[in-house]
């Protein structure tokens, strides 16, 4: 975390027990509100603010604009609107600070399984940003216990999906709390309007949690897992993954399609196979290298096998979904420049983004130039993608897609990125009304794409449950099995995955929104055969408890 290495001669505001200050960004400074041209009023239960110049360089120097807030108390909480205006540059985001808050621990943070979710605010700082599908903030919420008992809370009162940043900065027995919003990308002007902060001193963790669960459902329009339209009657049975592994990025081969068959075969010996989802990495061949360009693979049995296996799969009661990745693809596909080179993701200053790929092959670079980031609310990427997904459910009947990555955001500047993966669902939905649409990662709006999600890995193979750290929030309207790096039973190996192996995760905990999985690599079931039973009587239980 950076900060200033000078005082800001910034003004703070009271009323009551709120103490709170704001500053505006553009792409060229951040600016201040001249202390000497602003004005505050009493209004009705609350306060108005109205600065007519700001200034920069910490107050040194003086320019055009203008910052108007209010501040509103009613029943335990506040309620803080700031419109803010330059007058020649376009404004990226405005801080509002809250001050002077008891420091406390952080109780709404989504962590690892097997650590404390109750999480110190570090000496340092600490800086948690929405949207974010894979570990932090699940929804743009921060909770923090109160030394004294209850808790203090903020929220940002909006319905969009656009960067909400958290910043925790203590100051000895208390902190500073920033609450930064940012406009969209596509929309940046030299004027803004912020959706509200709520903040609150004296709450009770759990209205907070269910206020915000309500206030969820009501934005994305959500319905309970058992009521969703968007979840076949088939997948309401679901009590096992099992997720198949097919060929590592080094071509590795774990599962032929062949193979692939008698492991469904051996799994219906022991469970109704009605129960089972078939999840499929690496189906297409070199796991990530063939991403944007999805065919049957030569080397695991081409389409004729790929052929059988969905339809052995399919007389077994069993529902197979393959792998794909909504935002990426291999730049060096012969038809990339005609729907990759005007698709990839940019941020909001408009530079290129370009993610870091995987050390797939141990020589210890990340630089495999097999992967290029798209955005998903690209037209041409998302055409190009939809057709593939489309063509392939229409030739073999699979009757679920998973969709890698697909938590992923950035403010683009040309493209909605939430926006355009719910299009992507949409779409497919549209021609397939009957598959089950699934995706890697989760954050609250997410729930309106997806009802079945795989959760994140930290580095040491722990796994950050989505329905953690508040169940209901996720379990009332969601699904989740075991990431795709789950280590399988006979080694801990992880198949395609890369990190290699997973002593941490082998199992996934029996939880209502978190659907029993198996990973499957070459010989797991013939070389643990006692540990996969342990876990096929879990998924037994799951039925019992859960369906």
């Amino acid at each position: 975390m950076h900060n200033l290495s000078f005082e800001s001669k910034n003004p703070v505001f009271e009323y009551s027990d709120l103490h709170f200050s704001v500053q505006v960004f553009t792409f060229q400074n951040l600016y201040e509100l001249d202390a000497k041209q602003t004005e505050v009023t009493e209004i009705p239960q609350g306060i108005r603010v109205e600065a007519h110049s700001l200034t920069w360089a910490g107050g040194q120097k003086i320019c055009c604009g203008e910052v108007a807030a209010t501040a509103k108390h009613s029943l335990d909480r506040y309620v803080v609107k700031v419109n803010a205006k330059h007058s020649s540059e376009r404004i990226r985001c405005v801080k509002l600070t809250i001050h002077n808050v008891p420091r406390g621990k952080n109780l709404n943070l989504r962590g690892p399984e097997h650590s404390d979710v109750l999480r110190e605010i570090p000496d340092e700082g600490e800086i948690l940003r929405y949207p974010n599908g894979f570990d932090g903030l699940i929804t743009p919420l921060i909770v923090l216990e109160n030394p004294t008992g209850g808790v203090s809370w903020f929220r940002a009162l909006d319905s969009h999906v656009l960067p909400k940043t958290f910043a925790l900065i203590p100051k000895g027995n208390a902190c500073d709390v920033e609450l930064i919003y940012e406009q969209s990308a596509r929309a940046f002007a030299k004027d803004i309007s912020v959706p509200a902060w709520e903040i609150g001193f004296h709450g009770n963790y759990d209205e907070i949690m269910k206020e915000q669960m309500k206030n969820i459902e009501e934005s994305f329009h959500l319905h309970s897992w058992e009521a969703r339209p968007d979840v076949p009657t088939w997948a309401k049975k679901i009590a096992l993954v099992a997720a198949i592994h097919c060929q590592h990025w080094t071509g590795y081969t774990f599962n032929t399609y062949d193979q692939v068959i008698r492991n469904l075969e051996k799994l219906a010996q022991m469970i109704e196979p009605e129960r089972v989802l078939v999840y499929l990495p690496g189906w297409e061949g070199r796991y990530y290298f063939n991403y944007g360009e999805y065919r049957p693979s030569e080397d695991l049995g081409g389409e004729k096998g790929f052929q059988l296996l969905n339809q052995k799969a399919k007389e077994l009661g069993m529902h197979v979904m393959p792998m794909f990745m909504i935002n990426g693809a291999n730049p060096h596909l012969e038809d990339f420049p005609i729907w990759g080179a005007s698709s990839y993701y940019q941020n909001a200053s408009g530079f290129p983004v370009i993610w870091g790929s995987c050390d797939w092959d141990t020589s210890r670079h990340y630089d495999h130039n097999c992967g290029f980031p798209m955005n998903p609310g690209a037209p041409l990427w998302q055409d190009h993608l939809v057709g593939q997904i489309v063509s392939l459910i229409d030739q073999y009947h699979f009757e679920a897609v998973f969709l890698d990555l697909a938590a992923i955001y950035s403010n683009d500047r040309r493209f909605d990125v939430y926006e355009g993966t719910i299009q992507i669902a949409n779409r497919i939905r549209k021609k397939h009304p009957e598959v089950l649409i699934s995706g890697e990662g989760w954050y609250d709006a997410m729930s309106a794409a997806f009802p079945l999600t795989q959760p994140s890995l930290t580095l040491d193979g722990d796994t950050r449950w989505s329905d953690r750290p508040y169940e209901e929030i996720f379990s009332k309207y969601n699904r989740c099995f075991g990431h795709l790096g789950t280590g399988d039973l006979s080694r801990g190996s992880t198949g395609v995955f890369e990190f290699g192996k997973n002593q941490m995760t082998q199992t996934v905990p029996l939880r209502k929104g978190i659907i029993p999985t198996l990973t499957i690599v070459d010989g797991t079931i013939e070389h643990a055969q006692d540990k996969v039973m342990k876990v096929i009587e879990q998924a037994n239980r799951y039925v019992e408890m859960f369906l």
